[in-house]
């Protein structure tokens, strides 16, 4: 993938928000939402299958209670070397460096600046010397809960920023067209909550900061604009398969509207098939009334659903792709194109699996891990996976 040259990773785009509305129909375990950002200005050409990176933002409440907790100035001036220039330390804490994970070399630099003795005697007990539990210790621990556990703990403005890691960019997937909407990008974001081992409740840094917690309609976004090598076809006269359940069904939005556009201004365009699935079709079926406006029109060929939980029994996507396999099979040996966004641990490596038994059980493949290489060569079978 690589990134346009205007705005990148050292100098983003500024994007306006310009509305965030619930994907979700009623209260949910996991609240989603579907974002219009605008990116007039940026001078940006996106294609479908592209991404945008995000610099999220630390809560500027948690930040306040790292200095608080350090007894440091908020207005004090710290350089920033890789940046470039100086911020203060509210601002550097708050858009430049993490406080939600650390890293090694910041806990080693702990370990130099803490003086009590029971500091000391806990310091010991933090597993460097085992890989897997050390990395469990990283992850359950942020600089808030560092210095809770740590009181003695004490460095300067200078020392602090120097011994934190940056903030990484985060990558959505784009939803929107971009022959409809060349001056906006739409996004589908599910905002992550889960519990440390300590039990505190947690939120994953970047969908907190794009939730109603963290950004206010009209507020702008750090961003800028990744490439890539998923997309439509080439040849949009090809039909397209494809499988996105929960927000991996985003960059689909883009290819099911892109297709609609090419064929409202004339151009033949191929049929096209969505398989969706989350966990209730009443509060987690994402984007229902514009499918359901899609397939009136014909711009959307077949609809396939998997709401795992609403039954006994649990129903995924590669169920439903097993389900109607000799169809499947009858379309991907007439050309057409294979397409798998979201869940890389499970769901995609199913979704595969359903796909070879298809081709040999309904296709004749006997070799079906060559012909998916194939494909893949032809770039007839992609994959958008995390």
């Amino acid at each position: 993938m690589e990134s346009t040259t205007l705005y990148n990773h050292r100098n983003p785009f500024l994007a306006t928000l310009l509305s965030r509305l619930p994907l979700c129909h009623e209260k949910c375990e996991r609240d989603a939402y579907h974002l219009v950002m605008s990116i007039r200005g940026s001078h940006w050409h996106y294609t479908c299958g592209d991404s945008l990176a995000i610099f999220p933002k630390n809560s500027s409440e948690e930040v306040s209670q790292v200095l608080q907790g350090l007894q440091l100035n908020a207005s004090e001036q710290v350089s920033l070397p890789k940046e470039g220039g100086t911020k203060t330390l509210q601002i550097a804490l708050e858009e430049i460096f993490c406080i939600t994970h650390l890293t090694k070399h910041f806990l080693e630099f702990l370990g130099q600046n803490i003086s009590s003795q029971e500091d000391i005697s806990r310091y010991r007990t933090i597993p460097f010397g085992d890989t897997k539990d050390f990395e469990i210790f990283l992850k359950n621990h942020t600089l808030l809960q560092i210095l809770e556990l740590f009181p003695s703990f004490r460095c300067n403005s200078q020392e602090l920023a120097d011994h934190l890691c940056p903030i990484a960019p985060r990558l959505y997937s784009i939803a929107s067209s971009p022959t409809l909407f060349p001056d906006e990008i739409h996004l589908a974001i599910v905002i992550v909550r889960y519990r440390d081992i300590h039990g505190s409740e947690r939120q994953g840094l970047s969908t907190r900061y794009l939730s109603p917690q963290g950004t206010r309609i009209g507020d702008t976004i750090r961003c800028f604009l990744v490439h890539s090598h998923f997309g439509i076809p080439e040849d949009i006269r090809r039909d397209m398969i494809m499988v996105g359940p929960g927000t991996g069904v985003a960059p689909f939005r883009s290819f099911i509207w892109e297709y609609a556009a090419k064929r409202s201004a004339g151009e033949k365009t191929g049929r096209t098939w969505l398989f969706f699935g989350s966990h209730h079709r009443h509060s987690n079926f994402y984007y229902e009334e514009e499918w359901n406006t899609l397939m009136a029109n014909g711009s959307l060929t077949h609809l396939d659903l998997a709401f795992s939980r609403d039954q006994e029994e649990k129903i995924y996507v590669q169920h439903k792709l097993l389900e109607h396999g000799l169809e499947v099979a009858q379309w991907i040996l007439g050309g057409a194109n294979f397409y798998i966004c979201g869940d890389a641990a499970f769901m995609a490596k199913d979704v595969e699996a359903a796909l070879g038994q298809i081709l040999f059980e309904h296709g004749s493949i006997q070799d079906t891990k060559t012909y998916l290489q194939t494909m893949r060569k032809e770039k007839r079978y992609m994959k958008d996976v995390y």
